[in-house]
């Protein structure tokens, strides 16, 4: 009589067992700790990347002043969002003529954007700079607010000094030190969208000890940083020092100009802001 084989008897057959808790949790341990390491990395490639896109923006802003000064011996661009009193173009009117078709059903935050990037192309800098969305720092989130509560696309402000809303400097070859004055800011407006130039309260060279804010910077890059551009055609990363300029820079209250950080009270930020500002005192 033939015995039945006893499969269970075999040493050759393997045998499985599933996960005991102890080792499920191992794993979850093991994974969450590669999690934690992770993810601070991934955000500050993230971080950086966007600080790129920003430089570059600011940069082919830059080039193209530069490449309008070249064509216009050596005459600035108005830096202001409208004709000036001597009829130069502005670099973006703030309201087109003529204005963008808007299709039916266009949300309103797509009809701002839409006659921004309109503003921009009728103006003198988009035949050395033709794409629009140079001016919007992808690190700027305003433009995921709604229509009178914040949102802007425009991220970045020309200095009101360069033949803009209070004009010192009309020729490029009235700046000395090109190197460190600024071309355009980026600028956190809470009350919508960037208009105008950005202005600062600037005392007199080199000290700038009574100089002041009027226009708020940014700080789009960490919470703490901004980007700029400058007459020499390059641009820069600046991360805050003080904490009022910085709380300044965030703050989203459309009542905060009435409070706006001083050299006495943000010597380190104001100094870099005073002295980066165009001016025939500080050329």
């Amino acid at each position: 009589m033939k015995v039945p084989h006893d499969s269970s008897s075999n040493p050759r057959r393997p045998h499985f067992t599933g996960f005991t808790l102890i080792e499920l949790l191992v794993v979850i341990a093991i994974i969450a700790i590669l999690a934690g390491l992770l993810l601070p990395v991934l955000a500050r490639a993230k971080q950086a990347a966007l600080v790129s896109t920003c430089l570059s923006n600011q940069k082919q802003l830059a080039a193209a002043w530069v490449m309008y000064c070249d064509d216009n011996h050596e005459l600035v661009i108005n830096f202001d969002d409208v004709r000036n009193a001597k009829g130069d173009i502005p670099w973006h009117f703030i309201t087109p003529n003529p204005a963008p078709t808007i299709p039916a059903g266009t949300s309103p935050e797509d009809r701002q954007t839409l006659y921004f990037r309109a503003g921009y192309y009728q103006g003198g800098i988009a035949k050395y700079a033709p794409n629009a969305d140079v001016c919007h720092c992808p690190a700027d989130t305003r433009n995921k607010l709604k229509v009178g509560s914040g949102f802007s696309f425009g991220s970045l402000s020309p200095v009101g000094s360069l033949n803009g809303e209070q004009p010192s400097i009309y020729k490029r070859t009235e700046i000395v030190s090109s190197s460190e004055r600024f071309l355009w800011v980026e600028e956190n407006d809470p009350r919508g969208e960037n208009e105008g130039s950005w202005i600062v309260n600037q005392s007199a060279p080199p000290t700038f000890t009574s100089s002041s804010l009027i226009d708020s910077p940014a700080a789009f890059h960490g919470g703490n940083s901004s980007t700029f551009s400058f007459a020499d055609g390059h641009s820069a990363k600046r991360k805050w020092v003080d904490q009022q300029v910085i709380n300044y820079a965030l703050s989203m209250n459309v009542n905060k100009y009435s409070s706006p950080p001083s050299y006495l009270t943000a010597p380190h930020d104001v100094f870099y802001l005073a002295n980066g500002y165009p001016t025939k005192l500080n050329p």
